[in-house]
């Protein structure tokens, strides 16, 4: 979040402004560009492998699925801030299905840079807390500040990896365990997610919570905490893998 994001340019918050001495432009850097990566700069984790006797190799589809991050505002002077959705928009990976459920696995690798900041569309479907619309230079010091060192460090770890088991059946809700590797740390969770395996499709669909504190992010503030993200960040999610032609 850039000055510009945080406060709207009103009368009634120019003495925050005047707090602000310590709330610098950003530097006049490029973020990565958003575009999608080519084969060979893949995690080897995230590239499609060679298809196993009696197994099914199924690759997502980024038409048919969607992972969206709401983070939101928080602090005393949360008025002057705005919630933000965060699109992943492009995704590569595979899901393997074996002959024994407990062999079946998946692995999605999101690119950072091709993270998509508060696209008007998203917000407007997100409902209320979204309703307000932001201008493109509060968008991009989001973005800047999302890619930067201090956060998912885009440069440097230029995918998020998330790898896990696929369970087999098409109950409402099936507990799914979760390897994540965020800026080169792994993380293991568990989440209740809906799983229907059929013929040539998986899919998964759910939502939890994320404490950005427990994937070792620093949640944004500023004004000595006054002003900041709150550290729970929400995921919605509908993933769908299709046989791979």
């Amino acid at each position: 979040m850039t000055c510009a994001q945080l406060f709207r340019p009103t009368a009634s918050c120019l003495f925050v402004a005047l707090l602000m001495s310590g709330c610098a432009r950003p530097p006049e850097r490029p973020t990565p560009a958003a575009q999608k990566p080519s084969v060979s700069a893949l995690p080897e984790a995230c590239k499609m492998p060679l298809i196993r006797e009696n197994e099914q190799l199924l690759r997502f589809d980024t038409t048919a699925s969607h992972l969206h991050i709401l983070a939101y505002r928080g602090g005393r002077l949360a008025r002057f801030g705005h919630n933000h959705l965060i699109n992943a928009k492009s995704m590569e990976g595979y899901v393997r299905i074996a002959p024994s459920p407990e062999k079946s696995e998946f692995t999605l690798c999101l690119p950072v840079a091709a993270l998509e900041v508060d696209n008007p569309q998203l917000r407007a479907q997100a409902g209320e807390q979204f309703a307000t619309p932001l201008d493109a230079s509060a968008i991009a010091g989001t973005r800047h500040n999302m890619l930067s060192p201090q956060l998912l460090d885009a440069d440097r770890y230029p995918f998020i990896v998330v790898q896990g088991a696929i369970i087999a059946r098409s109950a409402d809700s099936t507990l799914l365990p979760l390897t994540l590797t965020l800026r080169g740390q792994q993380k293991n969770l568990s989440y209740p997610s809906r799983i229907v395996v059929q013929a040539r499709q998986v899919s998964a669909t759910g939502e939890l919570t994320l404490r950005q504190s427990d994937l070792g992010l620093e949640p944004f503030s500023a004004l000595f905490g006054a002003l900041l993200v709150q550290d729970e960040l929400t995921i919605r999610y509908t993933l769908v893998a299709k046989e791979a032609l």
